[in-house]
């Protein structure tokens, strides 16, 4: 998706889409859509007003529809890098614009605007990169040539009064610029930012282009630039960003640490939407199962009475939450889920992804907190063998959350998923994957609720959560 329009879709059309298949998996119940696209000014902070729970007998499945702002949603955009050489009277000169890919084939985007879905600060440092690598380095190949102003730079909508009128200030950014093919931008709705440089050919003087990157940093007003080339990575500042949510129902904010070249949401207005989904979902897990520990102490105290016996019957625990999460990646919700459940072990094979889980629950003080919070690298078999007997380390677990890649999970995890008495399925291609993994659920587990998140607004892409819950034992 990465500057890539799949079509024009409207979140209508995606409801009736995803309406469409859960009809099927609902067990007769009409599926009712709820719109839940509050605006990026609301306040509200009371959970009981974003979700509205239904018992998982009502007589509907509740589809949450939660929308994404129309523009400038993406804060993490990956560019190609066009060349073309212009003859000038002072000699040929090297322009450059940023490319998408669009039926196969690069289109040109000779101004931010183009590209409206980029975040305005992505936009500025697209604009602000343009204007440095079409004015300042063809200005430093032809220094007596001050009077013409390139026609993309123009076209960019950047101005002769955006230029520092003392050139001999102006940094040396060929070495920048010569045999970079691509450009990747992450921001944060909090102003963090970062920009990759891909070249095709080693870079010669990793010393030069670390002083011009920081010359660059300071007009592009970003103080994280990294470099990559043939397998080998070099920078100023931080190869991670980081950012700051507040999902409404929860107490305080969600700080992620997210590393460059590692999955993050580029949608933090639906990834903090989704955080709200979920903990809504897990409130009723643990709602679910705390009426499904009293009901079985209510039974055990019926048959104890029948029982001749002199003791006191012990009061039954109160059930706990114990959650086992999957494909967790760089841990975008596990600090979140570790303060909604009693217990949350996440499981990776990505030592890198293992590390940085570690940190984003560090930086929110959950491994320091008396919560019970584990991060497991785990080779494939070993995941394999905790999915399997949902335990670990004297932990039974009862709930699992999914995030699985676009192919949807594996055919041994879906087939394990029975034992749990609560599944959260995320699912970035719905309509592949819920026709594969809902006939597998059904018979052990009732869909519960279910949510839309419109990550890529106006094109085809869709993506949804699901709740499910274990039918009652008849």
């Amino acid at each position: 998706m990465d500057g890539k329009d799949d079509g024009v879709f409207s979140v209508a059309s995606k409801e009736d889409v995803l309406k469409s298949i859960l009809r099927t998996y609902a067990d007769g119940r009409e599926v009712t859509v709820i719109r839940n696209d509050f605006g990026m000014d609301d306040n509200t902070t009371n959970h009981s007003k974003l979700f509205v729970a239904s018992d998982k007998e009502a007589a509907s499945l509740q589809l949450f529809s939660i929308a994404s702002p129309p523009t400038h949603y993406r804060h993490r955009c990956r560019f190609q890098l066009l060349h073309e050489t212009q003859e000038k009277s002072g000699g040929d000169e090297d322009v450059v614009c940023f490319g998408v890919w669009e039926k196969g084939e690069p289109k040109a985007l000779h101004s931010p605007a183009d590209f409206p879905i980029a975040s305005e600060q992505i936009q500025k440092l697209m604009g602000c990169v343009l204007n440095t690598f079409n004015h300042h380095s063809n200005h430093n190949n032809h220094s007596n040539d001050h009077t013409t102003t390139n026609s993309k730079t123009k076209q960019a909508g950047l101005h002769k009064d955006t230029i520092a009128s003392d050139t001999s200030k102006q940094p040396t950014v060929n070495v920048l610029k010569k045999n970079c093919e691509a450009v990747h931008f992450q921001t944060t709705t909090t102003g963090d930012c970062l920009i990759v440089l891909i070249y095709s050919q080693p870079i010669d003087d990793e010393a030069e282009w670390r002083a011009s990157a920081e010359d660059c940093s300071r007009l592009w007003v970003c103080n994280n630039i990294i470099g990559r080339c043939k397998g080998k990575k070099f920078g100023i500042g931080n190869a991670f960003v980081r950012e700051t949510l507040q999902p409404r129902g929860h107490v305080g904010k969600i700080i992620l640490e997210q590393p460059e070249g590692a999955f993050s949401n580029p949608n933090p207005y639906i990834c903090e939407r989704t955080m709200e989904w979920i903990v809504f979902v897990l409130s009723q897990a643990r709602s679910e199962h705390h009426q499904g520990v009293v009901e079985s102490s209510k039974q055990e105290e019926v048959e104890d009475s029948t029982r001749e016996i002199e003791e006191p019957i012990q009061q039954h625990p109160k059930g706990l939450l114990s959650v086992l999460e999957l494909y967790s990646g760089a841990g975008t919700y596990t600090p979140l889920i570790a303060q909604h459940a009693d217990h949350v072990t996440s499981i990776e094979i990505n030592p890198s992804l293992v590390t940085a889980a570690r940190r984003n629950l560090e930086v929110n003080g959950v491994l320091s907190s008396t919560l019970s919070v584990n991060v497991v690298e785990a080779p494939v078999e070993k995941c394999k063998h905790i999915l399997q007997r949902a335990s670990n380390n004297g932990v039974k677990f009862n709930c699992v959350v999914l995030d699985p890649p676009r192919g949807g999970m594996d055919a041994f995890t879906r087939s394990c998923l029975h034992q749990y008495e609560h599944i959260i399925l995320l699912s970035c291609a719905p309509h592949n994957t819920y026709p594969v993994d809902l006939p597998a659920l059904l018979p052990s587990h009732k869909v519960v609720s279910a949510a839309l998140l419109d990550h890529f607004p106006m094109t085809a892409h869709m993506e949804a959560g699901l709740y499910l819950h274990r039918r009652s034992k008849t």
